[in-house]
């Protein structure tokens, strides 16, 4: 007998072996648990690199090898493992099920067609599963409120090499890659269609080894340029928020508690800006607020500007103030970022583009500006606008150095809502000051490294100092999301019109 054939037989019997260990209920329960625990750390809270390539193979196995009734139990144990790590991530309990439940539910769909569909297609069947990742995805950032929370490529925010690929794929490219390693596992281990896997599997690791090497080539080009020291400042209003506020926005506060609560904007817009005061003194030469962080009443916005413009020119620095301006009556908190220069002047304002569901913000209908200064270009944007990745791109377009990202945060998204803004600087080729209000504040350089971060929960100090980059890299922004998307949505097609094709060739007669 030659080799080869010697090869076929063992992986024959490997591959039947594997089968009926996985129909075994003592097996398929302990997998079951592996995936469970690793998916665990694939999202959410604790979201870890390893975690999604060792939960998304067995995943994918366990689709193919189980019964419908114990695939209803695989469906189960895993929105399980997303509402575990993503517990108090909307403070409405009941509603956090909901949504928490509904996006893993579209997470696991690409698990139900490949089910469906795995052994009637041919041809790209290996990429099936890594298309409908990516087109499951694309639909979900378009049509949920939420954008593009709960993609799987989130996972590998602290993957250096891996990370590196988003500037030229987006979101779209590191998915894609998880997929595919899943299904190249699987398919390895269940081999249960009697096609090679040896064309497939060496076509992934020639892409790994290309995508390491523009990763490890990327990290290693950066030249050598400029850091600016800047700062973040955010001051804790919990005093300020909660009951008390929403009774101002619906108009329903007392006399004296309006007049306490104006009171407690003006010793808040003083300590603001005593805070900036202590920060220029240190050093840096750019001051960033959080979102929101700096209440005031409708009406009054200019006095606050006009304090804080007089507070840059004294100082002789960039200040990014960012009031929540407060409609009482009106039930209406609206959120807003102005760019102050050294001499004073307002560079240029803007409006929160997106709502988070439950807000009370006006969405701003402007693209996101990208503001020329002494240092380089600043792009600003807020908050839940980094979400949506797509919002993004006018900083590449406008050739942004680095973004200025003021947020808001709960315990609940701490800290991987900050994590997620590792993605924009990679894709957008940019460092990102995220000066977070009741989150971890995060810092990056254009590849996506922490430069600095200082959470509101862990630290009485609630300022962050950062020595950013202020050049930005290579990154091709949107276009490289919307190809790598084309790209998995023809693949996506091409299967399907194979499965017609082999339906159709089932008929008899």
């Amino acid at each position: 007998m030659r080799k080869s054939d010697t090869l076929s037989v063992n992986l024959i019997l490997s591959s039947n072996l594997w089968r009926r260990l996985f129909q075994h209920p003592l097996f398929f329960s302990g997998a079951l648990i592996v995936a469970a625990w690793a998916q665990y750390y694939s999202v959410g809270h604790s979201m870890n690199a390893a975690g999604p390539f060792i939960a998304y193979p067995i995943w994918l196995i366990l689709s193919t090898r189980s019964s419908w009734r114990r695939y209803s139990a695989v469906y189960l144990v895993f929105i399980g493992s997303c509402l575990a790590a993503w517990n108090g991530v909307i403070e409405d309990e009941a509603l956090s099920v909901i949504v928490v439940s509904s996006i893993g539910t579209v997470m696991f769909l690409p698990f139900l067609i490949f089910r469906l569909a795995f052994e009637r297609i041919s041809g790209l069947r290996h990429l099936l599963f890594p298309s409908t990742i990516v087109v499951v995805e694309w639909l979900l950032s378009l049509l949920s409120p939420y954008g593009s929370f709960g993609s799987i490529a989130y996972s590998q925010w602290n993957n250096s090499i891996l990370l590196q690929s988003a500037s030229i794929g987006g979101l779209a490219i590191v998915s894609f890659m998880i997929g595919w390693f899943a299904s190249v596992v699987a398919d390895m281990i269940d081999h249960s269609s009697g096609r090679p896997v040896t064309g497939t599997g060496l076509a992934f690791l020639a892409v790994v080894m290309l995508l390491t090497f523009l990763g490890m080539y990327r990290l290693s080009s950066g030249e050598r340029v400029k850091r600016i020291r800047m700062a973040s400042v955010v001051v804790d209003i919990e005093h300020m928020r909660g009951p008390v506020l929403r009774r101002v926005l619906l108009g329903e506060a007392s006399d004296t508690d309006m007049i306490r609560h104006e009171e407690q904007i003006g010793i808040l817009h003083d300590t603001l800006l005593s805070e900036t005061e202590k920060e220029a003194h240190a050093g840096a030469l750019l001051v960033s607020w959080a979102e929101g962080n700096a209440q005031v009443f409708a009406g009054r916005e200019s006095l606050l500007i006009e304090r804080a413009r007089e507070t840059a020119r004294r100082l002789h620095i960039y200040l990014l103030v960012s009031p929540g301006v407060i409609h009482s009556g009106k039930n209406q908190f609206d959120l807003d970022a102005v760019l102050i220069d050294p001499q004073g002047e307002v560079l240029g304002s803007y409006k929160k583009q997106t709502v988070v569901p439950g807000d009370t913000n006006v969405a701003g209908g402007h693209d996101l500006p990208v503001i020329p200064i002494e240092f380089g270009r600043a792009g600003i944007a807020i908050c839940f606008d980094a979400d949506f990745p797509d919002l993004m791109n006018p900083l590449t377009e406008g050739m942004a150095d680095f973004l200025l990202l003021p947020s808001s945060d709960w315990a609940g998204i701490t800290p991987f809502h900050s994590r997620m803004a590792a993605f924009r600087a990679v894709e957008q080729g940019v460092s990102v000051l995220r000066t977070v209000y009741a989150g971890r504040s995060m810092a990056f350089d254009p590849y996506g490294n922490v430069i600095a971060e200082n959470d509101f929960f862990e630290s009485e100090n609630r300022n962050m100092v950062a020595n950013l980059p202020v050049k930005r890299q290579f990154a091709v922004g949107g276009t490289g999301s919307f190809l790598m998307r084309l790209l998995a949505m023809c693949i996506t097609l091409a299967n399907f019109f194979s499965l017609v094709a082999t339906k159709r060739d089932e008929r008899p007669g």
